[in-house]
């Protein structure tokens, strides 16, 4: 990428040039797993909830040492999606960097 910008002081002009990546990471979420949450504000007796939502999905590496998760990539997804317990979900991340 290539942009002509102008320097906030004065009369300075200047081109600069970036390379940009990307990156495509598919990401399955299977019908059997995922159907709960970590949300302390969710209530499983209350009635007037009968769907869940993915809203948010992480990428994380596991540290073999310790076999703790640590995220590397956090995406908030919006609007959210409906999970079924019947349909497989795939959620294709593009990451620009």
């Amino acid at each position: 990428m290539t942009g002509n910008s102008k320097w906030t002081l004065g009369n300075l002009k200047y081109q600069s040039e970036t390379d940009v990546y990307r990156s495509i990471i598919q990401i399955v979420i299977p019908a059997d797993k995922f159907n709960d949450t970590t949300n302390s504000s969710y209530n499983s007796s209350n009635p007037f909830i009968n769907d869940r939502y993915i809203s948010e999905v992480a990428i994380v590496l596991t540290d073999s040492a310790t076999n703790i998760d640590v995220p590397m990539i956090y995406a908030k997804i919006a609007p959210a999606v409906r999970k079924t317990n019947i349909l497989d979900i795939i959620f294709q991340l593009k990451l620009d960097f």
